[in-house]
């Protein structure tokens, strides 16, 4: 009986030797702790200031290409003003008499002696007609448009501007004076479409009068 007693306690000594070697080992190892990320004040305003120059370089890109365009404008409005006076005469032959453009320089409508009548073209920028009709207020003197020896339109046109390479084509009109001398009266406005100037162009000799 004794015998059998000390066989039973040797291994529970045992077995409490083997716990409290693996707690003395969990105890001893070593807790590692995740890096924390975190961002500075000085890379936060870094990127502001970044992010605010790139709108800076934005900004004026846009503004540049805007000034490119408003300095175009006037040239390429003068030129289509020019084409679609012989956009107008081309489509039956006739002879451009009157010529006028809207607030935005975007159309121009031009009256045109055909035979015995005058019609109203609308043209827009690409050159193409996009209304005609016939014009109600077309009389006698109109008809003279077409007597020889007469320029053109378009030459009085070019004229004034000559004298004003700065304007924008507002209205262009054949007309005749006290004297029953035909002209043509050119008005020009400035790039906001104010009043620029006023010249009378003799239809036959093409000399040039400032008016106003």
């Amino acid at each position: 009986m004794k015998t059998t007693r000390k066989l039973a306690f040797v291994p529970a000594i045992a077995l409490a030797f083997t716990l409290g070697a693996c707690s003395s080992q969990n105890d001893s190892a070593p807790v590692e702790s995740e890096p924390t990320s975190t961002t500075t004040t000085s890379e936060a305003t870094q990127s502001s200031s970044d992010d605010d120059r790139d709108d800076d370089a934005d900004d004026t890109a846009e503004s540049g290409d805007d000034d490119q365009a408003s300095a175009a404008s006037g040239v390429s409005s003068n030129e289509q003003a020019l084409a679609a006076v012989a956009a107008a005469e081309g489509v039956n032959g006739g002879r451009a008499y009157s010529l006028e453009t809207n607030d935005q320089r975007s159309e121009w409508k031009v009256k045109v002696v055909e035979g015995n009548e005058g019609r109203v073209y609308v043209i827009d920028q690409s050159g193409n007609v996009v209304r005609n009709e016939i014009d109600d207020d077309f009389d006698e003197n109109d008809k003279h448009v077409t007597d020889a020896g007469i320029i053109s339109l378009a030459d009085a046109v070019k004229a004034a501007l000559a004298e004003r390479p700065d304007g924008y084509l507002e209205s262009a009109d054949f007309d005749d004076n006290d004297d029953n001398k035909f002209y043509f009266e050119v008005e020009l406005e400035n790039e906001a479409g104010g009043d620029l100037a006023e010249f009378d162009i003799d239809a036959e000799s093409g000399a040039v009068t400032v008016e106003g």
